[in-house]
């Protein structure tokens, strides 16, 4: 449904929910159609068992009042009473007679046995043949018992109703009479005529006699469905009881009932139903294209309308006049439009323009100062950035207001003591930037100390003059940021002048690093620890713990001194992370979260311009990437990241987890080792995870 259109959901729904409902009507209604069904051969089933069995017992009274006459008669007394050694001579007669009386009698065949058991004569369809041994016949038995019976028999797959009268003579049985009559398909159509049913005599799946021709190839199977003659019968099966010459067994009667005879009466409810379905779906679709002219079309075109405005543009008002619920989109829709066409000029007015102190912003100054670089000669250009001292104490004492009405002062104290038309931005947080001239040193003091005279605060200020060593603008500001760090580590307070970028050879190099080698990188770490208090000291301990580690994995020094230096820098990329995000007590949002992310590239970057650091780059940029591949900034897994990178975020992690900070105690040692062993797998390489364990135990043990 996903990718139908709104208007086609609504069609198809409606059509759906009708179709559905008539379909489960139909549903219901061949539910009762099976049933009736199936109730019903089971019901025909019955009535024809007993109707099976009601005409093979009056077959077997027949045919016994039949043989009582038939014994009866002289010419018959005259065949039993042949002697058994003369039954060659006269076998002949005596099967021709008994021929005669089956046919006269409308008896199926006769035979007639002697009191020892063995077959006198029979006629010409009998089962028996002349010097047959009968007495295994149950109803053989029975005769020499002087008791006459009579039961359905099978005999080489066909059926029979047999009857045995014996001929008495004072005490004794004379000789027996064997009467049979054919259960065959003109015996079954008699039972099952007023029935109006099918049935089949079988043995297993072998037909022994049926009222329906089977298909060719075909077997009896019981109860179920059966197709005979292009129509649909089914079946119900009754056990009929069936005595073999030798043996009793059962045969299956299967009585059928043509599925046309009872779904006949349901014909007219699923016609109407069929009816009910095609006239349900018409109204169906004629429903949903009135809906569609009513409802969906102007929901389509207020769809339509949204694109245009999500791609910048205006759409054509509605001026609806409609009161239903789509004449309140419309209006609401129309007041939304002219609320943005107000709200974007304000919201272009606050890309440039910080909205507390209404001082141009970070993204404004940053093109001032690019726009003061592309002109001819920059000399006499200086800019400042001063950072309101202990800012987040102050928050945290008095409140986030008071802090707001701190920065508003700030604000306004910089731009009485500027001229009118100087650049003055907030330019993070807590910290303010301008671009002045010649006298900027006079002007930053003159700021410093009216904060300190006025305020609850004092700030650290730091200036750079534009010249041929600063004229890009990451130069420039990475070298104002550097000034205030400087300003800060000599007690704050104070205005500093940078002076550390050397004369380049080359503009894209910081010319300065490469002079200053490992001293001055380690100058810039330490300017980055010195950006927030709570983090002072961080890259020093990073780096005593990961050559710990090393000298515990038993490391060559070489390698040992290369992680020391390693972890002395790791962190020198966070010297371009703004304040904002880098101070932030809280939860970072995941704009202030991809800001961070960018420091161990950029730390790469700047110690890049250092050959004779560059085994520590694979340390300096992977140090945040993960043993599972899920950290940053290029997802490296396992062994993929280099061992230098695997020690410094062992390191970085656990004195990240031990130091204090605003919103929290440093945690314990303990708890710290085990969320490294926690880690171990996943976050760290498992063997040195291991190894930093039993290194930090061997400590607390070694102070215990």
């Amino acid at each position: 449904m996903k990718s139908l259109s709104f208007r086609r959901r609504v069609l198809v729904s409606i059509a759906g929910l009708i179709v559905g409902t008539v379909g489960l009507a139909l549903l219901f209604a061949t539910i009762v159609t099976n049933r009736e069904i199936k109730s019903t051969a089971d019901q025909t089933s019955l009535q024809t068992s007993t109707a099976l069995r009601n005409a093979i017992k009056n077959t077997s009274e027949q045919l016994l009042v039949k043989a009582a006459l038939l014994a009866d008669r002289q010419g018959t007394r005259n065949l039993y009473q042949i002697e058994d050694d003369s039954i060659t001579d006269d076998e002949k007669t005596v099967c021709e007679h008994l021929d005669r009386l089956s046919k006269t009698s409308s008896t199926d065949w006769i035979a007639l046995i002697n009191s020892s058991g063995k077959v006198i004569g029979a006629s010409e369809d009998s089962p028996l043949k002349t010097h047959d041994d009968a007495i295994q016949l149950q109803i053989v038995k029975s005769a020499l018992n002087s008791k006459p019976n009579g039961d359905l028999y099978l005999n080489s797959g066909k059926a029979a109703v047999l009857v045995a009268d014996p001929i008495v003579i004072g005490e004794y049985v004379q000789a027996i009479f064997v009467l049979g009559k054919k259960v065959d398909r003109r015996y079954l159509e008699e039972i099952t005529a007023a029935s109006n049913s099918e049935v089949i005599l079988s043995e297993g799946t072998n037909v022994v006699a049926s009222t329906v021709d089977l298909p060719k190839n075909s077997a009896a199977h019981g109860a179920g469905e059966y197709f005979i003659k292009g129509e649909n019968f089914f079946g119900s099966t009754r056990p009929i009881q069936v005595y073999k010459f030798d043996s009793v067994s059962k045969l299956n009667m299967i009585a059928l009932v043509s599925e046309s005879s009872i779904t006949s009466k349901f014909a007219p409810l699923k016609n109407a139903l069929w009816l009910l379905l095609v006239l349900g779906s018409v109204f169906g679709y004629c429903t949903g294209k009135w809906l569609s002219g009513s409802l969906v079309s102007p929901i389509e075109q207020l769809v339509s309308s949204f694109r245009i405005l999500q791609s910048g543009r205006l759409p054509e008002p509605y001026n609806s006049n409609r009161l239903d619920e789509i004449g309140v989109l419309q209006t609401a829709f129309d007041e939304m439009s002219d609320s943005i066409v107000t709200s974007r000029s304000r919201l272009i007015k606050m890309l440039d323009i910080d909205p507390l102190t209404e001082l141009l912003n970070y993204r404004s100054f940053r093109k001032e100062v690019e726009s003061v670089l592309q002109e001819s000669s920059v000399e006499n250009v200086w800019i400042g950035l001063m950072d309101i001292d202990y800012f987040e104490q102050f928050n945290q004492k008095n409140g986030a207001e008071a802090g707001d009405r701190l920065l508003v002062n700030v604000a306004k104290i910089v731009s009485e003591e500027t001229e009118e038309g100087t650049v003055i931005a907030r330019f993070g947080g807590n910290e303010f930037a301008f671009l002045a001239g010649e006298e900027s040193e006079y002007l930053a003091e003159k700021i410093r100390r009216r904060v300190e005279e006025e305020l609850e605060t004092t700030v650290s200020v730091g200036l750079c003059r534009l010249s041929e060593d600063t004229n890009r603008v990451d130069t420039a500001l990475l070298a104002l940021e550097l000034a205030v760090s400087q300003s800060k580590n000599a007690g704050r307070n104070r205005v500093r002048v940078f002076d550390g970028f050397a004369q380049l050879d080359n503009e894209a190099n910081l010319s300065f690093l490469q002079q200053s080698s490992y001293a001055a990188v380690k100058a810039l770490a330490e300017a980055v620890d010195a950006k927030d208090e709570y983090t002072r000291g961080h890259s020093t301990r990073v780096a005593q713990y990961a050559k710990s580690l090393a000298e515990a994995c038993q490391y060559d020094s070489g390698f040992v001194d290369l992680v020391f230096v390693t972890g002395t820098l790791h962190d020198v990329g966070k010297i371009g992370v703004p304040d904002s995000a880098l101070k932030k007590p809280g939860k970072l949002s995941d704009e202030e979260f991809e800001m961070i992310k960018l420091h161990p590239a950029l730390g790469e970057k700047i110690v890049r311009q250092i050959p004779a650091l560059a085994d520590t780059l694979p340390g300096i940029r992977s140090h945040h990437e993960r043993w599972d591949g899920k950290g940053y900034p290029d997802m490296l897994k396992g062994e993929e990241i280099s061992l230098l990178a695997r020690i410094l975020a062992i390191a970085d992690t656990y004195d990240a987890m031990t130091s204090d900070r605003p919103y929290r105690k440093g945690l314990d040692v303990s708890v710290a080792v085990e969320a490294i062993r926690a880690g171990a797998g996943s976050q760290f390489d498992p063997a040195l995870a291991e190894a930093f364990i039993d290194m930090m135990q061997a400590k607390t043990d070694k102070a215990a």
